[in-house]
Parts: structure tokens; C-alpha cells; sequence
């Protein structure tokens, strides 16, 4: 009977291990897939700030843009433009601050003009690591543009 005793004592603590080892892997796995979520929300909350910002920053330049035309320095004093190989650029770091130098920049506004028959165009794309956020063109019709 002690033996029999001792047998079913070893079995119960075995049971018990065995069900403490599942309950174990059932709340690791649960935190796994929590992790998992709060990471996907995370990256979902900054796409959508990077994506309201970009749209704020473009539709700024549209905006100074209607009202001063193409001129660079009016451009620069207004929205910090920096003429480029293409037309102009702002830059913002993480935090959508302006810099002055590409270098510190996580985002790049390019502005590109395009003049034919008495219309301004002006194609503004807002980028992140060449992955565009927002893009946005305008036209104006003006026979006085601003040289």
C-alpha cells in the first residue's frame, strides 16, 4: 500500500508540473500575440501622424505658393524652401522640425515647378527614406508669375 501510496503522490506532482507547464505556455503565447499587437498599433499610430503632418507641410507650400508664386526667396523666408537640383526642398527631422542640411532630415518636401501657357504647376511630394507619404499638384493660372 506505501508503494501504491508513493506511485500516486509522484503521479498527482507530475499532473500538476504537466498542467503548470501548459497554463505556462498558454500566457506566453498569449503575451506573444499582445506584443505583436501593441507593436502593429504603434507603427499604424506613426504612419498616420507621418501621413497628417506630410498633408499639413504640403498644403502650407500650395498655400504660399498661390500666394507668392515660384519666387525662391519668398519661398525660403516663408517655408524655409532651399533651392535643389530639381526645384526646392524642405527638410524635417523626426519630430517635423525644419533643418537646414539633408543630413539630419528624416523627411524631404520636394517642390518641382512646371510653367506652360500662362499656368504654374507645382508638384509637392512629402518623402520618408524615398517612400512617398503624400503627394500633391497643384495649378495656377497667372500671365504675371514672379521671376
Amino acid at each position: 500500500d506505501e508503494i501504491n501510496m508513493g506511485n500516486m503522490r509522484t503521479s498527482k506532482t507530475k499532473l500538476f508540473l504537466l498542467e503548470m507547464v501548459i497554463i505556462l505556455l498558454f500566457f506566453a503565447f498569449a503575451g506573444a500575440v499582445c506584443m505583436n499587437l501593441f507593436v502593429k498599433a504603434k507603427l499604424l499610430s506613426q504612419q498616420s501622424t507621418d501621413l497628417t503632418q506630410a498633408t499639413l507641410q504640403a498644403q502650407a507650400a500650395a498655400e504660399t505658393i498661390k500666394s507668392t508664386g515660384k519666387d525662391a526667396d519668398e519661398l525660403f523666408a516663408m517655408i524655409g524652401a532651399i533651392p535643389s537640383q530639381d526645384g526646392l526642398c524642405v527638410y524635417y527631422d523626426q519630430e517635423w522640425n525644419e533643418v537646414s542640411v539633408e543630413q539630419d532630415a528624416t523627411y524631404e518636401m520636394k517642390i518641382v515647378f512646371l510653367e506652360e501657357n500662362r499656368e504654374l504647376t507645382s508638384n509637392i511630394t512629402v518623402e520618408k527614406e524615398d517612400d512617398i507619404i503624400y503627394s500633391l499638384t497643384t495649378t495656377q493660372f497667372d500671365g504675371g508669375f514672379n521671376e
